[in-house]
C-alpha cells in the first residue's frame, strides 16, 4: 500500500470514507476502484451512466465525488453541477482524456474543484483524493499529466504512447531504461507499469514503492505498481490479466516493451503470455533481457543508449538493489556495453521484436 495516503482503513469499514465514482469506461471503472479501495481504503460505489451518478450525488453522504466528464452528451459536466449544486460542501474531482483549456474552464466554472488528466497516475489521483477529503486546498496549477513542452512538441510525436512492463520494481528500469529515455527525448507520453513489489516483506513493501515513484520521478515517466502477488500461477495470471488489461485499455499503447519470455521464471513467463493475448492489435511489442534470460534470448535490435545510459543508472540506484544481482547499475552498466559492441556503439539495450522493426518509424532519433 502506498505511503502517500498513511495506513488506509478497511473499505469494510462503515467508517472508512465513501467516494461516489461515476465513470462509463469499465476498464478505467475497475483499476480506478481498486486503486481506491485497495491503496487507499476508501468505500467506493461506481456508477456507469451520467444520469444516475447526477442523482446520486445530488443525495450526498459523500466523502468524495469522482466524475469522468468525458461521459455521453453533457452528462459528465452534470453530474458535476448537480454535486455542487445540492452539497457544496462535497468535494468534486473530475478526470477526463481532452486538456483543452475551454474544457478545464467549464468544469471549473460548474463545480469541480480538481480535474485530472488521463490516464491518470497512480500516486497523483491517491494524493489528491486524500488532499481533497482532508480538506486541504487544491493545487494552483492546471492538471498535470502529459502536456508536451513546446521544445518536447519539436522533438517527436506527442500522441505516441509508449507502455513498459515490468514484474517487479527496477526490472524494465533496468532492460529499457535507457530506451524510454530516448523515447522521452522525442515527446513521446511514457508509461512504467510494475506488477507488483516482488517478493519484499509485507514490512518492506512501503520502502519500496517509495524507492519506485523516486524512480519513475527521475526518469520522468509516468508509473504505476500494482499488488499483484507471484502465489500461485493462475491466480497471479488472472491478476495481471485484470491489472495490464485496464491499464493498456486506458493507456492504449503504439509501443509495448515486456521482459522476454526467455528466462526461467515462469511468473515472468506468465505475464509476457498474458500480455501477448491482450495485445494482439499493437504495431510494435518488443521483449527486454534484465540479465536473467536463457541461451534462447535473441536479440534482433540493438538501441543505442551511449547518451542516456548515466542517467539510466542514477535511476536504477534508487532501488539499492544488491550489488550480487543483475539489476546493479554495476551489472546493468557491463551488460550495456557488452549489447554495445552489435551496435558500433560504447552501450546499448538488446531487443527481441515480436511486432515492428524498430521502436519509431525513422531511423535518424536524436540522442
Amino acid at each position: 500500500m502506498s505511503s502517500s495516503t498513511g495506513t488506509p482503513k478497511d473499505p469494510r469499514d462503515p467508517e472508512s470514507p465513501s467516494i461516489l465514482l461515476v465513470e462509463d469506461d469499465l476498464d478505467q471503472a475497475y483499476l480506478v476502484r481498486f486503486l481506491l479501495e485497495g491503496e487507499g481504503g476508501y468505500r467506493v460505489t461506481l456508477v456507469q451512466d451520467g444520469v444516475t451518478g447526477s442523482e446520486m450525488a445530488a443525495e450526498g453522504g459523500w466523502a468524495l465525488v469522482i466524475t469522468d466528464l468525458n461521459l455521453p452528451g453533457r452528462y459528465g459536466m452534470e453530474v458535476v453541477a448537480a454535486s455542487r449544486s445540492a452539497h457544496p460542501e462535497i468535494p468534486i474531482l473530475a478526470t477526463t482524456g481532452y486538456s483543452g483549456p475551454e474544457y478545464v474552464d467549464e468544469a471549473r466554472r460548474q463545480g469541480a474543484d480538481e480535474i485530472l488528466l488521463k490516464p491518470l497516475d497512480r500516486d497523483q489521483l491517491l494524493t489528491r483524493v486524500a488532499a481533497l477529503i482532508a480538506g486541504e486546498e487544491k493545487e494552483p496549477e492546471q492538471p498535470s499529466s502529459e502536456q508536451p513542452s513546446p521544445e518536447q512538441s519539436q522533438k517527436g510525436r506527442p500522441d505516441l504512447t509508449v507502455l513498459a512492463v515490468g514484474l517487479r520494481p527496477g526490472e524494465a528500469e533496468a532492460g529499457v531504461g535507457g530506451t524510454l529515455l530516448r523515447h522521452m527525448v522525442r515527446g513521446h507520453r511514457v508509461v512504467v507499469l510494475t506488477m507488483g513489489p516482488g517478493g519484499v516483506s509485507l514490512e518492506e513493501e512501503p520502502a519500496m514503492r517509495e524507492r519506485t515513484r523516486t524512480a519513475g520521478r527521475r526518469l520522468g515517466a509516468r508509473f504505476f505498481m500494482g499488488s499483484v502477488r507471484e502465489a500461485e500461477l493462475e491466480s497471479f495470471k488472472d491478476q495481471v490479466h485484470s491489472l495490464l488489461g485496464s491499464a493498456m485499455a486506458e493507456a492504449r499503447p503504439d509501443v509495448l516493451y515486456l521482459p522476454t519470455p526467455n528466462r526461467t521464471d515462469e511468473f515472468a513467463q506468465a505475464l509476457v503470455d498474458v500480455a501477448l493475448a491482450l495485445g494482439p492489435d499493437i504495431s510494435r511489442i518488443f521483449c527486454y533481457d534484465v540479465g536473467d534470460a536463457n541461451q534462447q534470448f535473441r536479440p534482433e535490435i540493438y538501441m543505442p543508449v551511449d547518451a542516456t545510459l548515466e542517467e539510466k543508472l542514477q535511476v536504477l540506484a534508487t532501488f539499492e538493489f544488491p550489488a550480487a544481482t543483475s539489476l546493479h547499475p554495476d551489472q546493468v552498466k557491463a551488460a550495456a556495453r557488452y549489447w554495445g559492441r552489435n551496435a558500433a556503439s560504447a552501450a546499448a539495450e538488446p531487443l527481441e521484436a515480436v511486432h515492428g522493426g524498430e521502436p519509431w518509424t525513422d531511423s535518424t532519433v536524436p540522442d
